[in-house]
């Protein structure tokens, strides 16, 4: 039996991507996917059977869109602390433009809820295997101190990279009654690079 050709399964998905940035796993509801899409629930059962193949599809898809991206710009360049750099600035600047989704999916890892639909030795972290391979690169060229481990390097850079980003709204709500003076900026692109930077020349030789 042929798959039906108006491309349900991709207007689906994209309903269940915009979704899933609103409320993660946890809150996304097969029927109201199905009602946003306007398409039959029967239909989606044909499609894809049930609810974590759906989302297994849609996490899959969306990783792999970040994780290109990551990897597209450190393949730009061609020193190894350049491609580290420019690899960091790339995910925060994914981290600024899918703010919501980006925090959905860190909430998911961290609750637990990502393993519902992905066996925990099916997930790779292809992100941070990518930075850690940047790390050990950068180590090798002597551009960071060989005493301090790979994965102590990457956990003071990837936080440092997208967690003010993930937070700046927050600070911005706790500290809306102090002086206009005092102002936060943390997720813009020059903050970013500014804080980036910062960090890397901290760990440079």
């Amino acid at each position: 039996m042929s798959r039906p050709s108006q491309n349900l399964d991709k207007v689906l998905i994209e309903v269940g991507k915009q979704m899933m940035s609103e409320g993660g796993i946890t809150d996304l509801s097969i029927r109201q996917v199905c009602s946003r899409a306007k398409v039959n629930p029967g239909m989606f059962k044909y499609l894809f059977e049930n609810r974590a193949n759906f989302l297994r599809i849609i996490h899959e898809q969306l990783y792999d869109e970040f994780f290109n991206l990551m990897q597209e710009a450190a393949d730009k360049e061609s020193k190894s602390f350049d491609k580290l750099r420019t690899c960091l600035i790339a995910m925060a600047r994914i981290c600024r433009e899918e703010r919501p989704l980006f925090a959905a999916f860190i909430r998911d890892h961290m609750n637990g809820k990502l393993c519902e639909i992905i066996p925990k030795e099916e997930i790779v972290p292809k992100d941070l295997l990518l930075i850690l391979k940047l790390v050990a690169d950068c180590k090798a060229d002597g551009f960071f101190p060989s005493h301090i481990s790979d994965f102590q390097i990457a956990a003071i850079l990837i936080p440092a990279a997208i967690v003010p980003i993930l937070v700046e709204s927050e600070l911005k709500e706790m500290t809306n009654n102090l002086p206009q003076t005092f102002s936060i900026d943390l997720a813009s692109e020059a903050s970013c690079i500014e804080r980036i930077d910062i960090v890397l020349k901290g760990l440079r030789t």
